[in-house]
């Protein structure tokens, strides 16, 4: 059985800027395929220890173009205004109905109160 390992390309993104709204951010971006779902994790790491992660979810079927997904935090930790990073999967839908799993992740600024 023959395996093809090769990396799917993506031109699904996150917006450069994510919103924060009670120390959680807010996913935003945009997803080129048609998904059964999507995920996406949001961390900061920071000099003083106090490392923040979240994360959300959209489940069932989306057309696709832009996103909002909301996130709960994983730690005790919530993030702040500055550098953070995003990573997303997601279970697309190819024309022909077969599903593939793409992934994406990129620098992100985290702004807010």
């Amino acid at each position: 059985m023959v395996v093809d390992a090769s990396p799917v390309s993506s031109g699904s993104n996150f917006e450069r800027s994510l919103t924060l709204t009670g120390g959680l951010p807010v996913a935003k971006g945009t997803v080129e395929y048609d998904t059964t779902a999507l995920y996406v994790w949001i961390s900061q790491a920071r000099i003083d220890g106090n490392d923040a992660l979240a994360a959300g979810e959209r489940i069932g079927g989306a057309s696709k173009g832009a996103f909002t997904i909301p996130t709960a935090r994983l730690g005790t930790k919530d993030a702040v205004p500055g550098p953070a990073h995003a990573t997303a999967l997601a279970l697309t839908i190819d024309e022909d109905g077969s599903e593939r799993v793409v992934e994406w992740s990129m620098p992100v600024v985290l702004v807010g109160p």
